[in-house]
């Protein structure tokens, strides 16, 4: 591939190359499972206040490991991301400025990854 590569591109040539896979060996072994997206726009926010969104991941299982990538600078908030269920994964955000916060519209990216 040449040019410039979408995140969702580049970790399909690692993968392609086996370096996602197998990244280390034994129990520390990485897979991937899926990369997804979702555009959000989350509610403005006082400060302590959180918001959490819902997206449908094929083959997010308990135990995989959530990496979450948001789009814009966060201004102190926290977030985090989880599978809540099989196939579904959340991503959580909480305001921590001590001011309210609209975070404004926006496309999150999430990589769902399995030891083992």
């Amino acid at each position: 591939m040449s040019g410039r590569m979408t995140g969702a591109e580049i970790l399909e040539e690692l993968k392609a190359h086996g370096k996602i896979d197998g990244m280390f060996l034994g129990p520390l072994a990485l897979k991937l499972i899926a990369v997804a997206s979702v555009t959000w726009d989350p509610a403005s926010l006082i400060d302590a206040a959180g918001e959490t969104k819902s997206i449908t991941v094929a083959g997010a299982a308990l135990g995989d490991i959530v990496l979450v990538a948001p789009p814009y600078d966060m201004q102190d908030f926290v977030f985090s991301g989880y599978v809540q269920a099989a196939n579904t994964v959340e991503i959580r955000i909480q305001n921590e400025s001590a001011a309210t916060v609209n975070l404004g519209s926006g496309t999150w990216k999430v990589i769902v990854l399995r030891l083992g």
